[in-house]
C-alpha cells in the first residue's frame, strides 16, 4: 500500500527539519523511510545526496543525486548539486555538462553560473567564466561570490582597475569577507600603493585568523619592503597557504629552529629551484657539529655536493637516511635572524666543474666578442592556475629582446630551456645566437656553460639565482609587481653583489626595459677590440 501524498510530505518536512536541527542520523532515517514507501521520491534521494556531500562521502552523493535525476530529469537544481560533487570529485567535464544541463532547465539560476564559471576558470578558459560571472550577476545584483569570482578573471588578466572595482563592489555586500580583501591586497601589491595592500592583508587577517593565503602574501609584501623582522616570521605561516599546503612534509622529527642539536639534520627544498640557490648559502653557516642531509630537486644534486659543509645530498622524492630534525630551507633566513644588514651576500658560493668548463671552454672557442647567455622565460605553471598569471608578466618572448641585437660585437647564448626554448629557431635578425641547450642535462652543465660567459641577462628564473650565486655578471629582467627577494625601488640586491636590475617602469613594460638594457649592452661591448670589456655590475 502506497502512502498518502500528504504523509509523503510530512516525512520529508520532519527530515528536513531534524537535519536543521543538527539530527543528521534522524533525517537520513526518515528519508530512507520515504522512499521505501514511494521509491519515486527524487526529492528525498536529492537531500540524501546533500547529506553524503555535507559529509565528503562524494561517490554516494553523486549516486543520490544521479537516481534524483532519473526520477525528476526536469529538476535544475538536481543537475546543479550532481555536478558540483562531480568537480570535487575531479570529474571536470562532467561537471560542465551538469552545470549546462541545469542553465538550460532553471536558465535564471545564477547559482549555476557561478559555478559553471569556476569550472571554466579551473580549466584555463577565463574569458567564458566572465562571460558566465556577469550572467550570474545580471540575475543577481548582490551575488558576493561572483563579484569576488569576476574580480579575479580580471586579476588574473591583469585589467587590474576592473579587478578592483569588483572587489570594492563585493566589499559593499560584505565588508566582512577576509577571501576579499585578500583579493584587494593582490590588486594594491601589483599596481600600488604597497601600503594600501598591507592594510588589505592585515584586514582579511583581522577578520579571519585563519584565512589561508593572506599571511603568506603579507609577509612577501613585508619582505619586498625590507621589513625582515616582522616579514620571515610571518612567512612561517605560509604552509596554511593554498599553494604551499600542498608541499607541506608530515615528519615526526621536530623542526629545527636553531636551539635543537640534533645529530643528523635535514634541510629540505620546500619551494622552486631558485630558492634552493639562494637559500643554499645558509648552509656552510650551520654548526658542523650537526650532520647535513640536503634534499632538492633531482637537477640541482650534483651541484649542491660542493657545499662545504653538506654531507648528503639527496634527489627530491628518493628514500631519505634517518635524521634527528629538519628545516625547510627557505626557513633558514629567520633561523639566522636575516636582516638587510646581514645577509651572506658573498660570492661565489657555487662554482662549477673545473672539468666541465674546460670542456665548454673548447666548445666556446668559436664564439667571439661579449658572451652573453639569454633566458627570456621561466617553467610553465599551468598546472597552478594561481601561479600562472605571474609567469605570464615575468616572462618575455625572444622577439622582444630584437633590440639588443643591436650591440656590435656580441655572441649571445641561449640557456633557454623549457616551452619557449624552440624559440630560438627563430631568432631577432641581426642576433647572433648559439644554441648548446641539449646538452644542458643539470645545473652542473649549466653553470660550466655560464662560467665562459661574460654575462647573463635573464628575466627571473633560476638560472638567475645561478649565475648570482656563482659571482657572475648577472642582469635581471624584473617585472614591475616584482618578487619579494628583489625588494622595492632597487636596481641591485643584497643577495647577489654582482646583479642589476633592470625594472618595468609599469605594468606591462617591458619595451623600455628593453631599450635601457639595450643601451648598457652597448656600451659594455667593445667591438673595436673584439673582446669584452669589463661589466660593472652596474652598466
Amino acid at each position: 500500500m502506497t502512502a498518502k501524498p500528504a504523509s509523503l510530505d510530512c516525512r520529508y518536512q520532519l527530515a528536513r527539519e531534524a537535519l536543521a536541527n543538527g539530527d543528521v542520523g534522524v533525517a537520513e532515517t526518515l528519508l530512507k523511510a520515504l522512499i521505501a514507501a514511494s521509491p519515486r521520491e527524487g526529492r528525498a534521494h536529492h537531500l540524501l545526496g546533500a547529506i553524503a556531500y555535507g559529509a565528503g562521502k562524494d561517490a554516494a552523493a553523486a549516486e543520490h543525486f544521479a537516481q534524483a535525476i532519473r526520477l525528476e530529469p526536469q529538476n535544475g537544481d538536481y543537475y546543479s548539486d550532481l555536478a558540483l560533487v562531480l568537480s570535487r570529485m575531479g570529474e571536470h567535464e562532467a561537471a560542465i555538462t551538469g552545470f549546462r544541463a541545469s542553465i538550460h532547465l532553471k536558465p535564471n539560476g545564477p547559482a549555476a553560473h557561478n559555478n559553471l564559471g569556476n569550472e571554466m576558470r579551473y580549466r584555463g578558459r577565463l574569458d567564458d567564466a566572465a562571460v558566465h560571472y556577469a550572467e550570474a550577476l545580471r540575475l543577481k545584483p548582490d551575488f558576493l561570490q561572483a563579484h569576488g569570482n569576476l574580480g579575479t578573471i580580471y586579476l588574473y588578466q591583469g585589467r587590474f582597475d576592473d579587478a578592483k572595482a569588483s572587489y570594492l563592489k563585493a566589499l559593499a555586500i560584505d565588508p566582512t569577507c577576509a577571501d576579499i580583501h585578500n583579493n584587494l591586497g593582490l590588486v594594491f601589491q601589483q599596481t600600488g600603493p604597497h601600503d594600501l595592500a598591507v592594510r588589505a592583508y592585515r584586514n582579511a587577517i583581522r577578520l579571519d585568523p585563519a584565512t589561508p593565503d593572506a599571511p603568506t602574501n603579507l609577509a612577501m609584501l613585508l619582505l619586498s619592503k625590507g621589513d625582515y623582522a616582522e616579514g620571515w616570521s610571518v612567512y612561517e605561516k605560509r604552509w596554511l597557504s593554498r599553494h604551499h599546503r600542498l608541499g607541506a612534509r608530515a615528519f615526526t622529527q621536530p623542526m629545527w629552529n636553531g636551539d635543537l642539536e640534533p645529530k643528523r639534520l635535514l634541510i629540505h627544498a620546500d619551494q622552486g629551484l631558485g630558492d634552493s640557490l639562494q637559500f643554499c648559502r645558509y648552509l656552510p653557516l650551520i654548526d658542523r657539529r650537526h650532520e647535513i642531509v640536503l634534499e632538492v630537486d633531482a637537477p640541482l644534486v650534483d651541484l649542491m655536493r660542493q657545499l662545504p659543509g653538506v654531507d648528503t645530498v639527496v634527489a627530491r622524492g628518493d628514500p631519505l637516511p634517518d635524521f634527528d630534525a629538519h628545516c625547510p630551507i627557505t626557513s633558514l633566513p629567520l633561523v639566522f635572524g636575516t636582516t638587510l644588514d646581514n645577509i651572506p651576500g658573498q660570492t661565489p658560493y657555487l662554482r662549477a666543474n673545473p672539468a666541465k668548463v674546460a670542456s665548454w671552454a673548447k666548445r666556446m672557442a668559436p664564439v667571439k666578442g661579449l658572451r652573453v647567455g639569454l633566458v627570456w622565460a621561466g617553467g610553465s605553471r599551468l598546472h597552478k592556475l594561481e601561479l600562472e598569471p605571474v609567469n605570464r608578466r615575468r616572462n618575455i618572448s625572444l622577439a622582444t629582446l630584437a633590440p639588443l641585437a643591436q650591440a656590435r660585437g656580441v655572441s649571445f647564448v641561449s640557456l633557454q630551456k623549457g616551452v619557449s626554448a624552440p624559440d630560438v629557431q627563430a631568432p631577432p635578425a641581426g642576433m647572433t645566437l648559439f644554441d648548446f641547450t641539449d646538452d644542458l642535462h643539470d645545473f652542473t652543465d649549466t653553470a660550466a656553460l655560464v662560467e665562459t660567459l661574460d654575462l647573463v641577462i635573464s628575466v627571473d628564473t633560476s638560472v638567475a639565482h645561478l649565475a648570482g650565486a656563482m659571482g657572475k655578471p648577472i642582469w635581471l629582467l624584473n617585472r614591475f609587481d616584482t618578487c619579494w627577494r628583489w625588494l622595492l625601488n632597487r636596481d641591485d640586491s643584497p643577495w647577489y653583489p654582482t646583479l642589476t636590475q633592470f625594472r618595468q617602469p609599469a605594468p606591462g613594460d617591458w619595451d623600455s626595459v628593453v631599450m635601457t638594457l639595450a643601451a648598457a649592452l652597448g656600451r659594455a661591448a667593445d667591438p673595436l677590440a673584439n673582446r669584452p670589456t669589463a661589466i660593472a655590475r652596474a652598466a
